[in-house]
């Protein structure tokens, strides 16, 4: 088990700042130019999981790398420890005005500006959901011509570098393939994809099932602001 302070690779690892089901993103500092990044951590406790997340990074660094699209965020270095899988990436934009070593600092996601905006009396103009969003389809159809398919996209997992929607969690990404296994988020995954019922063990996909994904980034919850 890591814990605040220790170094892979010459990452000093500082504290947790996200969690989902693979794994944990810690910030870290890189002890040589003392930059701040992301890592993420997918713990060894399931071989099988662990191949499957390699070959997922491999790939998409291949891809992303030929792409060289700014709304594809970048891995830029990959290992293997006794500990798990880790990789890491550029650290996303924070609030405004907060540094990154403060305790409170937390990426900005477009689910963290979807929760301040239903607390606000506007919701987002058609102008900003272009902004963000068109970006960030554009991204998804990148990977898609190029033959592999993310099949997570949700507003946790859309980022911001430099103000630049990225789309982020390499880790659901597989080939593109006529059939493809139940895998995603609930509520912004299309029901065949995850089982809404279950004769949907695998359903051809193409890049229309996004459509129905992106539908719920900016709406989600919030039919009270549109």
């Amino acid at each position: 088990m890591v814990t605040p302070g220790d170094v892979l690779d010459g990452y000093r690892l500082i504290r947790p700042i996200g969690q989902g089901g693979f794994g944990v993103v810690w910030l870290c500092q890189l002890e040589a130019t003392r930059e701040l990044k992301a890592l993420k951590l997918l713990p060894a406790t399931n071989p099988v999981q662990l191949e499957r997340e390699l070959a997922a990074l491999i790939r998409y660094r291949s891809v992303v790398a030929d792409l060289t699209s700014p709304n594809l965020i970048t891995v830029e270095h990959v290992n293997r420890t006794l500990e798990g899988l880790f990789y890491v990436m550029p650290l996303a934009d924070g609030p405004s005005g907060m540094d990154a070593s403060h305790e409170a600092w937390q990426p900005v996601t477009l689910a963290s500006l979807v929760a301040r905006r239903m607390t606000e009396a506007t919701w987002f103009s058609a102008e900003e959901i272009r902004t963000i969003m068109l970006p960030v389809i554009g991204a998804v159809r990148q990977l898609s011509e190029a033959g592999v398919v993310h099949r997570d996209v949700k507003p946790e997992n859309i980022l911001f570098l430099r103000g630049c929607p990225c789309l982020g969690d390499v880790s659901l990404l597989t080939e593109d393939s006529a059939q493809i296994t139940r895998r995603g988020t609930p509520g912004y995954a299309a029901l065949p994809l995850i089982g809404f019922h279950r004769s949907f063990q695998s359903y051809p996909f193409d890049f229309s099932h996004f459509v129905y994904s992106f539908s719920f980034q900016l709406g989600n919850g919030s039919c009270d602001h549109l």
